[in-house]
This record gives C-alpha cells, sequence and structure tokens, in this order.
C-alpha cells in the first residue's frame, strides 16, 4: 500500500457530493480508459448510502469497483493486485492534489490508512474539521461479472480445491456480490427500508465508530436479518409476500413492534441461527454449511454469520467487506436496547 497522505479537500455540500467526487475520480482511472461504463465496468456505492444519510457519518463507506480488466488471476497474484491497488491510490492522490492547487477544494481532510482486508483496494478518511465528522471510505476491485452464474461456478470451483485457502477467497471475491447485494435491498418494500434505517441508526448509537469498539454488526447483516424477520412477520399475517406490508392492512407500529422481538429473540438464541433468502437469485446454488448460518442472498458462499460481525476500528476498515470473526456477544449484549417503534 502507498504511504498514508493529506490533502485538504473541499466539496460542494453534503456527503453525497463527496461520494459522487469519489465516484467520478475512480471512473477517470487509467486502467478503465479502455471500458464502456455500465457495458465493461460498475461502480457501485454500498454501505449505509442506500439507508438514509441520517446514519451516513457513522459507517464506512465501500466504493467497489467491477471492472472487465480486473481479472480473477490478477486478484489470486497477491504481487500484481497490491501493484494495481497501489496505482489506484496514486491516481485518487494526485487528482485530489491537482483539485487542491486548482483551489476548489479547502475544507475536508482526505487520509489514505492501511487496508485491513484481503480485497485489493484503497482505504482512506475524510474529515471535516469544522464540523468535527469524518467517513472512511474504501475502494475495492473486482471482476465484472455480467453473469451470476458464472461468479457463483467459479466459487465453488475454488471451494472444491480444498487447498485451505478457502477462507481467503471468500473474503477476497465476497464485494463482487456488490451490485446484487445493494439491489435486493433497494428492492424491499418501503416499511421494510424504513425498519432498516431504524435498526442503522440503532447500531450506529450503540457501537459508535469513531470511538473504536468491537464485534460490531454490519450494515448489510442488519438488513438481512430485518427482511427475514419481515418475512416471519409476512406469514404470520396471512400476507402473500413481503410486498404486501405496503398495504393498507399493515399498521406499522405493529409491524416494528413484531420485528423487534423477532429479532431480539433470534440474536438471543443466534446459535439457532438458519437463513437462507435463496429465492432472490435463479442461479443460487445449495450451500453446505455446518452449524448456525445467515446465508447472504446475493452470494450463498457469504455466511453472514461470520462475516457480518467485525471488529469497529477507527484507524482501520469496518465497512460491510470487513473481516468478519463470528463473535456474537456484544451483539447478545445490546440487543434488549432495540426498539424500532422509535423509528416511526
Amino acid at each position: 500500500m502507498a504511504e498514508c497522505f493529506e490533502t485538504p479537500i473541499n466539496v460542494p455540500s453534503g456527503m453525497d457530493n463527496v461520494i459522487a467526487k469519489i465516484e467520478e475520480t475512480v471512473r477517470k482511472w487509467e486502467h478503465l480508459k479502455p471500458l464502456q461504463p455500465q457495458e465493461d465496468f460498475r461502480i457501485i456505492t454500498t454501505g449505509v448510502l442506500e439507508h438514509g444519510a441520517e446514519a451516513l457519518h457513522e459507517s464506512d463507506i465501500d466504493v467497489v469497483l467491477l471492472a472487465g480488466n480486473i481479472t480473477t488471476d490478477m486478484l489470486l497474484d497477491k504481487k500484481e493486485s497490491t501493484k494495481l491497488a497501489e496505482n489506484l491510490a496514486e491516481h485518487i492522490k494526485s487528482s485530489f492534489d491537482q483539485e487542491k492547487e486548482e483551489g476548489s477544494l479547502t475544507n475536508l481532510v482526505f487520509k489514505e490508512r492501511q487496508h485491513s482486508n484481503v480485497c485489493p483496494g484503497v482505504t482512506f478518511v475524510m474529515s471535516n474539521p469544522s464540523s468535527g465528522r469524518s467517513t472512511g471510505f474504501s475502494v475495492l476491485l473486482c471482476p465484472f461479472w455480467k453473469n451470476q452464474k458464472n461468479f457463483f461456478d467459479f466459487l465453488s470451483d475454488l471451494k472444491r480445491k480444498g487447498d485451505g485457502e478457502w477462507e481467503y477467497y471468500q473474503s477476497l471475491f465476497s464485494p463482487s456480490a456488490a451490485l446484487s447485494q445493494v439491489q435486493y435491498i433497494l428492492d424491499q418494500p418501503d416499511q421494510v427500508k424504513r425498519l432498516i434505517k431504524g435498526i442503522i441508526k440503532w447500531r450506529n448509537d450503540q457501537w459508535p465508530a469513531r470511538s473504536g469498539c468491537s464485534d460490531r454488526p454490519t450494515t448489510y447483516l442488519l438488513s438481512v436479518l430485518v427482511v427475514s424477520a419481515c418475512e416471519v412477520f409476512a406469514v404470520e399475517q396471512d400476507l402473500s409476500d413481503t410486498e404486501d406490508l405496503d398495504g393498507d392492512l399493515v399498521v406499522y407500529h405493529e409491524l416494528a413492534e413484531r420485528v423487534t422481538d423477532i429479532i431480539r429473540e433470534g440474536v438471543i438464541n443466534h446459535k439457532a441461527f438458519k437463513i437462507d433468502l435463496e429465492e432472490h437469485l435463479s442461479d443460487y446454488p445449495t450451500a453446505d454449511i455446518n452449524g448456525p448460518y445467515i446465508l447472504d442472498p446475493a452470494n450463498p458462499f457469504n455466511n453472514l454469520y461470520v462475516s457480518g460481525v467485525v471488529r469497529c476500528d477507527p484507524e482501520h476498515h469496518f465497512g460491510d467487506y470487513g473481516n468478519g470473526n463470528g463473535n456474537w456477544q456484544s451483539f447478545v449484549d445490546k440487543i434488549h436496547t432495540l426498539d424500532l417503534t422509535k423509528s416511526e
């Protein structure tokens, strides 16, 4: 990874403008010049952006770059992938340095930090001294899988190798499912997304990101727990599916109260979790997992029971693609304070 650097920058107003500037900078990276946007590469912003700006300053944002000329062989070659990440880091640094010289960036501080994930990328903090707020960003490098089945088949082949590197491969390629993950959440009914915003706000209050904390549930894990609980509620109410949660027959307070109870009970008895929302993808293969599992609806090889609980360290990456440890004790200790009726 390149050496740490700081560059004062200023953007119009609002973190959404910061994100837009980062995406624009990545789009101009030399490595992407031969490619066509949308057809050959996509830039997907994950984290809490899709769940509401009120939680933005308490979570890291992952900007996942899916590119056709970032191959699986490149990522499996640690030397080559590190070189690629360093090249991107220099591109981002020089881009912000140039804007600083032009006088258009004056306020925010841009500081690169060591990336703690095995997925190659550039991780940095952007902070505003005047507001005291800061947000961590990671630009992660991934292949662009135009066919989801090809992605699953590739992971299946890696798992069959049985060479003791499977956990490493899981972490390395997990962000490749970012497009499907984000779309899965965006496709949820408004009532469900409202509950997701509420549980993320609760998480941010219980695990303040900038103070450092242990075993923090990720945004995506919490989102999947909410969706799963809403599906249970829909069955209990004899609804055809969760889409009916936006109907006139569902009172939000009753939904929030029941979902709170379902999640509380699930977390307390987390070792019994067996959550599988596989109907989201037609090519979703059958997973073979021993013990508790919360399967990623966009990637059956990602067990959120383990990957969805990560150490929160203000000096390192702790977004949705951090290295999980599966330690639920802190989650269990705090879950009694969850009350989604307060997010009304």
